[in-house]
């Protein structure tokens, strides 16, 4: 088994060459994050990932939205505008289950957070443990943050405090936050990358169980936490590099994963005999 573990480790990286590239991001919400400043990408950051369900084109129509009317400068617009003109400007604003009136909350709610803490950074630190094996805890706390603050008792956007799901979409704004390399744009220094775990959607979840990342079949933290230990072994320092390379094969739909799969089940066919 030594040999299928060195072999799946030698095709993950080998994704990881291949696609930790720019040129790849479409179609993907992090568009957004990049097409903004420095200073404006931790909140264009939690805004792109909020929202980051459903298809992905549904995805990229309602951000679109959204940051034309920030001018894509979503911290300072949210800092200089009243409630009264943000009400305004997306009253009429939708997503899937979201309605305006609580998209609107949580833009207050961010807002509010800039306001106390200055950053969103320094608000998530504010929760961070150092004796902490991972950032999930905090992760959840920083969530129930802006949900308090824009007085939000229920959201589709952000995880319930005590949530058992993978909370994808707050492991992603994470992802992009802390990490650093062609794809995301880490704009948090010094936090540490070990501690984050994979965003867990279909797509990783189809690719772990593919690659036998995980004995785990459903869409939990648990499997997220499982997938995320198995990547630790290719890279300890920083499990959650593989997270771009490994899903965007299947979006993009170029068919490496299936080669991939080919590749990988050669060598087991041949250790098995």
């Amino acid at each position: 088994m030594n040999d299928l573990h060195e072999y799946r480790k030698q095709l993950i990286e080998e994704l990881y060459e291949k696609y930790n590239d720019k040129k790849y991001v479409r179609p993907d919400p992090l568009e957004y994050v990049l097409l903004c400043s420095p200073s404006q990408r931790e909140t264009a950051g939690l805004i792109s990932a909020s929202f980051a369900y459903g298809r992905v084109w549904s995805i990229l129509k309602i951000l679109d939205v959204i940051f034309k009317q920030m001018d894509f400068k979503p911290k300072d617009y949210l800092l200089n505008s009243s409630r009264q003109e943000i009400e305004k400007a997306f009253a009429n604003i939708k997503y899937r289950v979201s309605s305006g009136e609580e998209i609107i909350r949580i833009f207050i709610g961010i807002k509010k957070v800039l306001l106390e803490y200055g950053s969103l950074r320094d608000c998530f630190c504010s929760y961070v443990d150092k004796n902490d094996k991972n950032y999930v805890g905090a992760a959840l706390k920083f969530a129930a943050k802006i949900k308090n603050a824009g007085q939000i008792e229920k959201t589709a956007l952000l995880p319930l405090e005590n949530s058992s799901s993978p909370c994808k979409r707050l492991m992603l704004f994470l992802r992009w936050m802390i990490r650093k390399d062609n794809v995301d744009p880490g704009v948090w220094e010094t936090l540490d990358k070990s501690k984050l775990i994979i965003p867990l959607d279909t797509h990783m979840l189809s690719v772990g169980k593919l690659l036998q990342l995980t004995p785990y079949t459903a869409a939990s933290l648990k499997t997220a936490m499982s997938i995320t230990d198995t990547l630790a072994e290719f890279c300890h320092e920083d499990p959650v590099k593989y997270d771009f390379a490994l899903t965007r094969s299947g979006i993009r739909g170029d068919n490496f994963i299936p080669r991939f799969h080919n590749m990988w089940e050669q060598p087991k066919r041949a250790v098995n005999k």
